[in-house]
């Protein structure tokens, strides 16, 4: 239930954040130069600086970005028109009119266009951006670097237009509906080195119910481990029961578990009332979370709904760029796992068939594809020989016993009404054995048949973790402000507090004598607190309060 162009820009922020380190050849001149999705853009008159500002021929950068390009003599001035988007530029005038769809808009810009050797040059950044594109700079290449998420799209229709129909039209969120999903992970390790060998399987239900102002989700989880160290000749089994209540109704999100119960912390003392955890639950008031335009579930869902359209995908994509540092070798190796990763949903691995009243999607990968995709991985932009591409097909055919992976989804009316996941991964070599099984199956029903009854537990009662995690934080720098604390100060102070607020009925006044008492620190203090032995411990006390200050 997402939208197409947000998955590929979500792809796409992952991929500039995490892409390859690769060793880079560096230029050996001086000039600069523009890459548009992993490919140089010729310029019959080369990109120059000016008022550090890179400035490209407009007709050459216009066309490269796909709109057409046009030339008014008389204004001196230059056009560009894509998609309902129009930027029109005249020479040594730094106001740009920005057409969108029939809206103008005038925008001021720092460098103007200007003439060189007969060709009008504007600058990159800004015309990139314009048009929506992703821009960032490889100042070691001198290398202005674009992106086009249009490229994506129109890569993924091109080339997997099955997968593309999925991901475009698959993505109605109804007002009301249920889901009920049945789960089951299985894994086995074993290192023959170490003489040990490990099991842990989950089984699982995750019930969820949606309305359009309230919700509800249950998951009930049954974990199993098992550990064996062959040496000792022991074994060691532990299983553990985990239930999680989650309901949202108003500005409210309220969450109840056991595993509160299980870390002996069901009660909780705060401003002189007990809380129960485990009959009350946590209460978050969602308007305190942070999230932009969010303060109500109704919030939640309706942006959950809004497609990002192609400037909020760009925008969001710059302010990543603008913490990473993106390189020409970054920009080639992102194209290439693009396509690469491609080839997994092509398809003939994403088949499409239709039935009497929904369309299902059969996405199958096998032992084959993936060894396929790891050797074009090892190899792309590599001189290969056909003796070491065997040689690698070989080890990785004998790595991977096996690898299987087959998911059926099932739509009807643009909405995800089915699931099935069957997963396995099997690799083994000498020393060590892996072995992966996981099962998926989800559907979706009440599609739409009126508001579904969510009985909720009262708020009023909950506890209320972001009030209290904002006074802790208020008393951390009411502390701090009070006895301008040193490291250590700060903190033996924060292990004080956290030791009463996860030890149920342990006092400030217990918590210290463990580490301090009328006679100074005790002897098991600085293992306790993790403190340097250079630290003089002598200089430091603790006020009644658990509030340190220098003697």
């Amino acid at each position: 239930m997402r939208n197409m162009k947000r998955v590929l820009s979500m792809i796409l922020v992952v991929a500039l954040t995490l892409s390859l380190c690769l060793p880079i050849v560096h230029a050996e001149d001086n000039s600069i130069k523009v890459m548009l999705n992993g490919t140089y853009v010729d310029f019959d008159v080369e990109p120059q600086l000016i008022n550090d500002r890179t400035m490209v021929p407009f007709r050459a950068i216009f066309e490269a970005m796909g709109a057409t390009v046009q030339w008014d003599q008389d204004l001196w001035q230059a056009t560009g028109e894509k998609d309902g988007k129009k930027v029109s530029m005249i020479i040594d005038s730094t106001e740009v009119v920005v057409t969108n769809n029939g809206e103008e808009k005038i925008i001021s810009i720092d460098q103007a266009p200007t003439l060189v050797d007969g060709r009008t040059l504007v600058p990159v950044r800004f015309v990139a951006q314009a048009f929506d594109k992703i821009v960032a700079w490889d100042n070691d290449e001198r290398t202005v670097i674009i992106f086009d998420l249009e490229y994506f799209v129109e890569r993924l229709q091109e080339k997997a237009p099955n997968f593309y129909e999925y991901m475009s039209t698959a993505n109605s969120i109804p007002e009301n509906f249920k889901t009920n999903d049945d789960f089951e992970l299985s894994i086995k390790a074993k290192d023959t080195q170490l003489d040990e060998s490990g099991y842990i399987n989950v089984e699982g239900n995750l019930e969820s119910i949606f309305n359009k102002t309230d919700a509800y989700m249950g998951l009930e989880t049954a974990i199993e481990a098992y550990n064996v160290e062959f040496d000792k000749e022991t074994a060691k089994k532990e299983q553990i029961d985990v239930t999680l209540d989650m309901y949202f109704k108003d500005n409210n999100m309220i969450m109840k578990t056991n595993l509160l119960e299980l870390m002996d912390s069901d009660e909780l003392e705060y401003n002189g009332k007990t809380y129960s955890i485990k009959k009350d639950g946590i209460v978050i008031d969602l308007s305190q979370l942070g999230v932009e335009g969010v303060s109500t579930f109704e919030d939640i869902m309706n942006l959950t709904k809004t497609s990002y359209d192609i400037d909020e995908i760009s925008n969001l994509i710059n302010q990543e760029l603008y913490n990473v540092d993106v390189t020409v070798q970054d920009a080639k190796d992102i194209i290439t796992m693009y396509d690469i990763m491609l080839d997994l949903v092509t398809d003939d691995k994403f088949v499409k068939k239709e039935l009497s009243n929904q369309t299902m999607y059969t996405w199958t990968i096998d032992k084959a594809d993936i060894v396929a995709l790891v050797i074009k991985v090892l190899t792309t932009g590599s001189e290969i020989t056909e003796e070491i591409n065997a040689e690698y097909v070989k080890v990785l055919n004998d790595l991977v016993k096996d690898f299987e992976m087959v998911t059926k989804l099932y739509v009807k009316d643009n909405v995800p009404v089915k699931a099935i996941l069957d997963f396995n991964f099997e690799i083994a070599e000498d020393e060590i054995a892996f072995d992966m099984e996981m099962n998926w199956n989800e559907e979706v029903t009440n599609i739409n048949k009126g508001t579904i009854k969510i009985n909720h537990p009262n708020y009023e009662n909950a506890f209320d973790m972001v009030k209290y995690m904002q006074e802790q934080e208020a008393m951390y720098e009411e502390a701090q402000k009070r006895y301008e604390l040193s490291w250590v100060q700060d903190s033996v102070t924060i292990y004080v507090m956290n030791e009463v607020a996860n030890n149920q009925g342990k006092t400030v006044e217990q918590v210290i004598a463990e580490i301090y008492n009328e006679n100074g620190w005790t002897e098991d203090a600085k293992e306790k607190l993790d403190l340097e032995d250079e630290i003089d411990l002598s200089k430091y006390t603790l006020t009644k309060n658990g509030v340190v200050e220098l003697i």
